[in-house]
């Protein structure tokens, strides 16, 4: 075996590329991990919530009262605001924007009012049972697991439907969503898989 080994790093071109694949392993290694104890650092650095949002008022003129009544039981029961509103901002109730600070970057909420242009306004209701199941996205992009969609699997499909009533029914607020700032190698990953 020692003689194999001195054969085979004899050659020039073998010592090449186990060091290329060294530093090409070490390298985002590194940067992962320094990532990581920086995100680490953020996390810790979170103050305490002191605003506490108020359940928006429903307009429920021409729509289905008790499908209304009964998603927002659930989504209250879900907690939908706690994730969908900046609290550390007092931002406005369900339009997202609200940093969470993980190891590999900070997850920014998406807006789930009805707002047709930032929101969930054009989706369907098929497209919003298959995001809380599946957790895809309409436009066909997986959320990150930040968004506890496992969890949302055993919900009935008349319970999801009457939580989208619920959001379709709160006010709408154009509100862009903010971009996802991940570290480099977990986009790539993402790019790759």
């Amino acid at each position: 075996m020692k003689i194999f080994i001195s054969k085979v790093w004899a050659y020039k071109h073998t010592r090449l590329i186990i060091g290329t694949l060294v530093v090409a392993i070490a390298v985002p290694g590194i940067y992962l991990i320094n990532g990581v104890s920086d995100n680490v650092q953020k996390m810790k650095a979170v103050e305490d919530v002191t605003y506490f949002p108020d359940y928006p008022a429903v307009n429920s003129q021409g729509k289905n009262l008790t499908l209304i009544k009964r998603g927002e039981y659930l989504a209250k029961a879900g907690d939908c605001i706690a994730c969908h509103t900046n609290t550390p901002e007092k931002g406005k109730t369900f339009a997202g924007g609200l940093p969470m600070v993980t190891p590999f970057g900070t997850i920014y909420t998406p807006n789930i009012t009805p707002d047709k242009k930032t929101g969930i306004g054009n989706w369907t209701d098929e497209q919003f049972i298959k995001a809380m199941r599946e957790g895809i996205s309409p436009s066909g992009h997986y959320y990150y697991p930040a968004f506890p969609y496992l969890y949302f699997s055993q919900v009935t499909t008349d319970d999801l439907k009457a939580i989208k009533a619920y959001l379709d029914s709160t006010p709408a607020i154009e509100q862009q969503n903010v971009k996802n700032d991940m570290l480099s190698t977990i986009r790539l990953a993402n790019f790759i898989f």
